[in-house]
């Protein structure tokens, strides 16, 4: 992926099985975190100059920033289970969220240019509310490729009380990831 930057749509959005064996291999999770957090910097970049050139970072700052601080409570709650993921096994299965819900947008901000700038202020359904949707939007599809991925390997998921706890710690993720989103001033 570090030398076809394109095949990162094919391998973390379509190559759910490769991803998670990747995972779940650890033989080299730290190369494969930094791949993910570099797709979630790089992918949101054309998101964040459509919403203002001072805000290029906000939305690599929503996701990756959000999963990162909920990234220890997946490994206690991961522990609690019996899984023995390594630390950073969790931080690569934290950053798929991040990395799908930043190519997501990568695929949004040409929509979000043209809503920009033919959407008057006062409209029913106006710019800053589509993005909002769209974030939202993209930031689904991050949990739901990590909760399909997650079940394609035993040691993601190693018991099967394992998805309660997966759909808990995605709770906290939204949660903190709408809160994020409030103090970059994302909402609108």
């Amino acid at each position: 992926m570090l030398r076809r930057p394109a095949r990162a749509l094919e391998v973390v959005l379509a190559e759910r099985p490769r991803l998670a064996a990747s995972i779940a291999a650890a033989d080299h999770s730290w190369q494969l975190a930094g791949i993910l957090a570099l797709c979630t910097a790089v992918a949101s970049l054309p998101y964040g100059f459509v919403l203002g050139a001072a805000s290029f970072w906000k939305v690599a700052v929503l996701y990756g920033g959000s999963v990162l601080l909920c990234l220890p409570s997946l490994h206690v709650f991961g522990a609690y289970l019996g899984s023995h993921l390594q630390p950073v096994q969790n931080l690569a299965l934290s950053l798929v969220v991040a990395s799908v819900a930043a190519l997501f947008t990568l695929g949004f901000a040409p929509v979000v240019w043209f809503l920009e700038a033919t959407m008057a202020q006062g409209d029913w359904i106006d710019a800053g509310d589509a993005s909002v949707a769209l974030l939202a939007g993209a930031l689904a599809a991050g949990l739901a490729q990590l909760t399909r991925c997650a079940g394609l390997d035993r040691l993601l998921l190693p018991c099967r009380s394992s998805r309660w706890v997966l759909v808990a710690w995605q709770a906290l993720v939204v949660f903190v990831a709408l809160r994020m989103a409030r103090a970059l001033d994302l909402l609108g």
